[in-house]
């Protein structure tokens, strides 16, 4: 298994120069850089270890900002819910399952709401203009 490494944003129109191998975005105007700025071994903690048998209680982690749902209305950061699982569980393991956290999902429908009336504004123009 490959080990996590740390990674930086730099604004290239900041000044920083690229060190190493790392990737480029581009969004509206501004070009951010990312490289390594170091490796380090890390434990995988037991919740994240796919070769452990699991039971079949779901773990729903947000595919966006990556907290976990604990209750019905609880979305902790990974770190958080892992000290909080292992507290209750145990040695019994949950499957881990991809989901939305409610923040996530509002800011999804509120993008695509944007983009919806962004592409009615421009076939308007566009309908004048013709």
């Amino acid at each position: 298994m490959p080990l996590p490494s740390r990674h930086s944003a730099l604004s290239h129109l900041a000044g920083y120069r690229r060190r190493g191998s790392g990737g480029r975005i581009q969004e509206r105007g501004i070009e951010f850089v990312s490289c390594i700025e170091q490796e380090e071994p890390r434990r995988v903690p037991r919740l994240l270890d796919d070769t452990l048998v699991r039971t079949r209680r779901l773990l729903v982690v947000c595919s966006m900002c990556k907290k976990v749902k604990i209750d019905r209305n609880t979305w902790p950061e990974v770190k958080n819910a892992i000290a909080r699982w292992e507290e209750t569980m145990g040695d019994q393991l949950p499957t881990l399952a991809q989901g939305m956290c409610p923040a996530c999902h509002r800011d999804v429908i509120d993008r695509c709401a944007r983009m919806r009336q962004e592409a009615r504004t421009m076939l308007h123009e566009a309908r004048r203009r013709a």
